[in-house]
């Protein structure tokens, strides 16, 4: 008995050599669970390291890995930073996140680059603290099973370039940039 292995093989260069039909890929959608999400922000200071939490408000977003086109947006909850500390959490939200008038931080992407699943890139801009910037989040993500995985990421802030106030004092040395870190358990809808 001949195998016809050569015969399908055949077949499918000559469908693809004269225009066969093209498989194409779906956008992707993932939805990201606010209980299932943690996001967390280090900031060095002189002596020691101020860490603190803030929660996800919600987040979906739908990105084609083929075309790099991405959409959809992840809004955090500026008012729920918590470092711990309530006299420091009040300055941080009065003095320096202004969280009263500046609630949320919402990111809008626009662009994917990388690998899904694995890492990547999100790139498009996040308001933040009333005015709007260019940024981007670095990921990897794991899958773990049909529509369901665990994303790792991280970003930085420069918020005193970004015109917040500076809680740097004349012993207390703040460094510009605030680190970013989150992990959640993302699911297609």
């Amino acid at each position: 008995m001949k195998s016809r292995l050569p015969i399908l093989l055949a077949v499918a260069l000559i469908a693809t050599a004269v225009g066969g039909p093209v498989i194409e890929a779906e956008p992707i959608v993932r939805r990201l669970d606010p209980e299932q999400t943690k996001v967390a922000f280090t900031l060095g200071a002189t002596l020691h390291q101020v860490e603190g939490t803030f929660r996800l408000l919600r987040g979906e977003i739908t990105f084609d890995p083929a075309s790099g086109e991405a959409s959809g947006e992840i809004v955090l909850d500026i008012a729920s930073g918590d470092t711990g500390n309530a006299k420091r959490d009040r300055k941080m939200h009065r003095d320096i996140l202004e969280s009263e008038r500046f609630p949320t931080a919402t990111f809008v992407a626009e662009s994917f680059a990388g690998n899904y699943p694995g890492s990547g890139t999100l790139q498009g801009r996040l308001t933040f603290h009333g005015d709007e910037h260019s940024f981007e989040i670095i990921f990897e993500h794991v899958d773990e099973g049909p529509g369901e995985g665990n994303v790792r990421g991280s970003f930085r802030i420069p918020f005193v370039a970004w015109g917040l106030e500076d809680p740097s004092t004349f012993v207390l040395r703040v460094e510009k940039e605030v680190e970013v870190t989150f992990e959640t358990l993302d699911r297609a809808p």
